[in-house]
Order: C-alpha cells, then structure tokens, then sequence
C-alpha cells in the first residue's frame, strides 16, 4: 500500500493506493473499465485504418488493370506458364 495523488469518485487529493510488487498501482474497476474502453477503442480505430488501406490498394489496383487494358495489355494473363 502507498499513496497516490489523484481523482477518485470526484474528489481529487491524495489517497492510500494497493500496488502489486512490481510497485504498479492496482487499478479500481472504473479504471479497468475505462482502460479497456480506450483498448477497444484503439482496435476499432486501426481496423478502421487497416480497412481505409485495403479500399486505397483495391482502387489502386483497380486503376493499373483499366490502364493496362487501355494500353491492350490483359492484367488478368499472368505470363507465366
């Protein structure tokens, strides 16, 4: 146990806190809750991001395939073979 500064339930000041042995605070179950909001947060965010970069490399393919087709070159032959 040690004491922390901090806002809790809307009070700031300081306070008598658990800490594990690693000397890490252990966190109240609004902490953790809003530690894992944020989390979740964070993951959304970059699955947001990832799927932004999946349209952009679709269109972007998309686009190569019209311009070789105009050029009367098949994208679709691989050449190979």
């Amino acid at each position: 146990m040690g004491l922390w500064v901090g806002e809790y339930q809307g009070i700031h000041r300081l306070w008598l806190r658990w800490y594990d042995a690693g000397g890490n605070w252990i966190p109240t179950a609004e902490e953790r809750e809003a530690l894992a909001g944020q989390v979740a947060l964070a993951a959304d965010q970059r699955a947001e991001a990832e799927r932004q970069r999946a349209e952009q490399a679709q269109a972007q393919l998309e686009a190569l395939q019209r311009r070789l087709r105009e050029l009367g070159i098949d994208p679709d032959i691989s050449g190979e073979g």
